[in-house]
């Protein structure tokens, strides 16, 4: 059987051979599964403190394997572990088209780059991460038919290993109701992201430097 060519295929196949156990290790598939199936391997996962970037997948020169590296001043060990899958995704997905590999900042890993062809490149990334930690079926049966709460939002970000926003965007995603999460820093909106019902009635949030998806 051919290997996957789309993000949300590869994240699929993985969850299947992880089983339902939570919170994903990614840092096992990373390296096991690689190495065990590619002649270019994830060799090692690594703090790198480097200002410029939360993650990156990274070429050992000369030998022909990779690298994910993370900054460890990343406070939220959920957003380390989603970080960790959008360079695993870069790997599966990205690593033959772009040999020299990938430094993704936070606008990266939020996909929320405003270069139109990095914005689908880290939304394929991030697709990964999301299906790899969060499958949809187990998401929707820890939500059931409750409405979203904090508390209740608390424990799928616990459950999984996540941060609150990429569990927002996960419910977001695939919520009938008409909702959105906003990110605004003193009373500018930075950013925002609405499930198909928001944005099938047209809904925006209007602010200068905003960005909306």
């Amino acid at each position: 059987m051919p290997d996957p060519t789309q993000p949300k295929a590869w994240a699929n196949l993985l969850s299947q051979l992880w089983g339902p156990r939570f919170p994903v290790e990614v840092r096992t598939i990373a390296l096991d599964y690689t190495q065990q199936r590619f002649t270019d391997p994830i060799k090692t996962i690594a703090e790198a403190p480097v200002d410029r970037f939360e993650g990156a997948l990274s070429p050992l020169p000369k030998s022909g394997k990779w690298a994910i590296l993370y900054n460890p001043n990343i406070v939220s060990a959920g957003r380390v572990n989603f970080t960790l899958a959008h360079e695993l995704g870069h790997y599966f997905v990205h690593r033959q088209l772009y040999p020299g590999g990938f430094e993704c900042g936070e606008k990266q890993v939020l996909g929320v780059d405003r270069d139109a062809e990095r914005r689908r490149i880290e939304q394929e990334a991030d697709a990964f991460a999301s299906y790899l930690l969060m499958p949809m079926d187990d998401y929707r049966t820890q939500v059931g038919r409750d409405d979203m709460t904090l508390e209740l939002l608390r424990q799928c970000a616990y459950r999984y290993e996540v941060s609150m926003t990429a569990a927002a965007i996960k419910w977001l995603d695939f919520t009938p109701k008409c909702a959105a999460l906003i990110v605004a820093t003193n009373g500018f909106v930075l950013w925002c992201w609405r499930s198909t019902s928001a944005k099938k009635r047209r809904i925006y949030w209007s602010c200068p430097g905003w960005w909306c998806s």
